[in-house]
């Protein structure tokens, strides 16, 4: 309950802020509740990805996407796949910043920054793997970039190419035995 309460207000804030940038980065002040905490009494792992999926929601009423691939009869982004690094516990009530921004595109993937800070330090950094789908099929990104009418998305493309070389060369290793 406490997410889709969390959810709404999101939506509703995202609609209502100024429009950005594909290629901008949106912010947003949130604080650790009492349900958020794990048995070491700070921000459990897995609510970090679940506020994450609400940068990123953020991010795409913001830019447009959002609309855009409702229009187009897109999907609105399915998860491929995640690499996060915590590096700092948050503590209970403790105010944060996520911070969320696409990173670029590589081999139709769209790769979705995200940062969580509080105090000015770096407390959780993200790199989360997004395609979309039309019919069950992938979109790609080329034809993503034309419909937001932009010339690039992203500025990474190096490292989000040996990020996708290295997801590609785990998985292999880890399907061997199946």
């Amino acid at each position: 309950m406490n997410l889709l309460l969390r959810f709404s207000y999101q939506v509703v804030c995202s609609m209502i802020a100024k429009p950005i940038g594909i290629n901008e980065q949106d912010s947003v002040d949130m604080r650790v509740w009492p349900n958020d905490l794990d048995i070491n009494i700070h921000l459990n792992n897995g609510r970090f990805l679940s506020l994450m999926d609400l940068g990123r929601t953020r991010l795409s009423i913001r830019t447009g996407l959002f609309k855009l691939a409702k229009k187009l009869g897109w999907g609105y982004g399915v998860v491929g796949g995640v690499t996060i690094i915590y590096l700092k516990s948050i503590a209970p009530f403790q105010k944060f910043q996520l911070k969320t921004k696409l990173a670029g595109h590589y081999n139709g993937w769209f790769y979705i920054e995200q940062r969580f800070e509080a105090k000015g330090k770096l407390i959780a950094a993200a790199l989360v793997k997004v395609t979309f789908l039309k019919n069950r099929k992938r979109i790609s990104a080329e034809e993503i970039i034309k419909a937001m009418n932009v010339d690039e998305i992203g500025e990474n493309r190096e490292y989000l190419e040996h990020l996708f070389n290295s997801e590609t060369e785990f998985l292999r290793h880890v399907k061997k035995d199946y």
